[in-house]
């Protein structure tokens, strides 16, 4: 071939890649799934079903060529939502939702999100705690008790160390027992701490935290004749410190709303006995073939039944209680001391724990009953709170289920909702915030109750009035908190308000939070 085909040929590859990127481009844009919230007041007399109205809006955005095609925008409308939520399920091009979201009835429009369970048959709980690393400081398969990666010869006979991480718990030690080991000794790494969780192992096993687990790493690799014993010794009772807070509990702040505590409160949520199903083994592994009615877990599957169980002995004791005045009676009631009388530590770091990982405290039943205050919240009040949230009318109205409710601007800031817990945030160029609470008298009607507020390095805080004096049950007095800066902080200040009547002790975490000028 010579050079001038050569160079023809060679236009005439350009033109057709040219060509076929024009065309390329022209292509539909890719469709996914978008999460569609209707107003189904909204749909006109003229559709019989909101399904049929759905369809309409679908083929309103659908290009036309599209639309006057064999299939139209039949399959686009996945699912038909119904019940607690209005709207569909319907395969979109991002040009296309962005049309659809512009329509009336149409109230919002979510892509679709791949969401990780968080619960108590979640990996982390089941101990696929991950250590992901591809440099030399990776640790040894082996050292993890990986599958394949134990020499019988050396394992055969003998109790062996596995650290955390990387696979189950349980799988460690089949694991182990496959290569002839007879016991396994399961030490937490950094990751996990000192927090201890019960496992239903296939061979005779210990779980020791991170500080346990190096003293122990270290007596066998500078004794050469190094023994160790395992034995049940049964269960014991009075743990101290107890309790603590779980290293894979749900942790604070709110970053959505600082204002909004989070957590409200714990509760006991670690090797908890619980009914367990007889189609699967305590150890959920296939080459476990023991089955129980019992099982041992831990997790915010086993801490929830608690506080249902609770809320739902409130509710039978005050069936007069709305949602919020028995979330408030559990927050105020709640202690933040364990049995030594110090403060509740956090099990991932043993330091003492703080409002953002404990929230109110532990949950406590028997003070829960009788909590003398309530601070009470109703649907208008969370509406008035959405409305300081900066949301526009037709997000607003995805909150709202009758068209007719409106912001009334009865909170001047989102710290005034009447919460049982108080966080106030200094922006940068504000030193002075005052927050409003309203309680509710549930104890004895002749009541008299005094502040007392803890001390802050960064804030004075000052409480009007400091007495309240009931006459009546059910009686609402309310009460406005001033903070003053007198020393910005870097870090969150945690404290608490206690009102007192002799009986009672009405709580609530203070957190107070300062923005640095940038």
């Amino acid at each position: 071939m010579d050079e001038y085909s050569v160079k023809w040929l060679f236009f005439i590859l350009t033109i057709y890649l040219a060509f076929s990127l024009v065309l390329c481009s022209q292509t539909p844009s890719t469709k996914k799934t978008y999460i569609v919230q209707m107003d189904k007041t909204s749909m006109p007399q003229s559709f019989s079903s909101h399904l049929e109205w759905y369809s309409s809006k679908v083929k309103s955005v659908v290009s036309e060529q599209e639309k006057h095609g064999d299939d139209g925008n039949k399959g686009r409308i996945i699912y038909n939502y119904e019940t607690a939520f209005h709207g569909m399920a319907a395969q979109l091009t991002e040009e296309e939702a962005e049309k659809l979201e512009e329509q009336d009835g149409v109230m919002a429009i979510f892509p679709e999100t791949i969401c990780q369970l968080h619960t108590t048959r979640s990996p982390k709980f089941l101990g696929l705690e991950r250590e992901d690393s591809s440099n030399s400081s990776s640790p040894d398969p082996s050292s993890l008790c990986l599958e394949g990666t134990l020499d019988p010869v050396k394992v055969g006979g003998k109790i062996v160390i596995c650290d955390r991480g990387i696979s189950p718990r349980v799988q460690k030690g089949q694991v182990v027992k496959e290569a002839g080991g007879i016991g396994m000794i399961l030490t937490n790494t950094a990751a996990n701490g000192e927090e201890l969780v019960a496992d239903c192992h296939l061979l005779p096993a210990v779980a020791i935290g991170e500080m346990h687990g190096k003293a122990i790493k270290h007596y066998a690799l500078t004794n050469r004749n190094a023994t160790a014993t395992l034995a049940f010794i049964g269960t014991k009772l009075g743990i101290r410190p107890s309790p603590v807070v779980a290293a894979f509990s749900s942790r604070g702040p709110n970053f959505l709303t600082l204002e909004i505590l989070k957590p409200d409160i714990v509760a006991p949520g670690v090797d908890i006995l619980a009914a367990w199903t007889g189609d699967l083994s305590p150890s959920s592994l296939p080459t476990d073939h023991r089955r129980v009615k019992f099982n041992i877990l831990s997790g915010t599957s086993m801490s929830c039944p608690h506080v249902s169980g609770i809320a739902a002995l409130l509710k039978a004791r005050h069936p007069e209680w709305s949602p919020a005045a028995m979330k408030s009676a559990l927050m105020t009631t709640a202690y933040v001391h364990d049995n030594n009388k110090g403060p509740l530590k956090d099990a991932s770091t043993a330091a003492p724990s703080t409002p953002f990982e404990h929230g109110a405290g532990h949950i406590n039943p028997l003070k829960a009953i009788d909590p003398g205050l309530i601070y009470d919240i109703d649907p208008q009040d969370y509406f008035e709170f959405l409305c300081t949230q900066s949301l526009t009318p037709i997000q607003l109205k995805v909150f709202s289920k009758h068209s007719n409710r409106s912001c009334h601007h009865s909170l001047a800031t989102p710290g005034d909702l009447n919460y049982p817990a108080i966080s106030v945030v200094f922006s940068d160029n504000s030193s002075t915030l005052t927050i409003h609470r309203t309680v509710t008298n549930v104890g004895p009607p002749i009541s008299k109750y005094h502040v007392a507020v803890s001390p802050f390095k960064g804030a004075t805080v000052k409480v009007e009035p400091q007495t309240l004096n009931f006459t009546s049950r059910n009686q609402k007095l309310s009460y406005r908190v001033t903070f003053i800066t007198k020393y910005r902080q870097t870090i969150p200040e945690f404290g608490g308000l206690v009102w007192k009547d002799g009986v009672h002790k009405v709580r609530s975490p203070i957190i107070i939070t300062w923005f640095l000028p940038i």
